[in-house]
């Protein structure tokens, strides 16, 4: 990585009922570390996450987070990962997904236009 460069790091998050029913119970810590580039300085930021940090659906999340989750979950169909198969939604509702989430997107050509889109 180089100054300027960004990187997504998607994690599935499955909460216990233990924390679905205490907002305030830390679910985990996210961490990140850096190079500052105009002072050398090493750096590092730490957060705890509870479930009041998360969104209630996957539908008021950000248009963006939605379309890389999609284009994941996509990939791992694909390739026939594990965590494809143990998915609890299959390709057609993952194509009702990517059709909701395309309206958030006017204008753009990237998404695939078979049938199932």
């Amino acid at each position: 990585m180089r100054a300027g460069h960004t990187i997504t790091a998607l994690y599935e998050v499955r909460p216990t009922a233990d924390a679905v029913e205490d907002y305030n119970r830390r679910l985990g810590t996210v961490k990140l570390r850096w190079t500052d580039a105009a002072t050398g300085e090493n750096r590092e930021l730490g957060h705890n996450i509870t479930m009041a940090d998360l969104a209630p659906g996957f539908g008021a999340t950000d248009a963006r987070f939605q379309q890389d989750v999609l284009v994941a979950e996509y990939a791992e169909i694909l390739r026939r990962s594990v965590r494809a198969d143990q998915a609890d939604d299959g390709l057609d509702e993952l194509a009702l997904q990517v059709a909701i989430s395309r309206n958030s997107f006017p204008g753009m050509t990237m998404w695939p236009s078979s049938s199932i889109w």
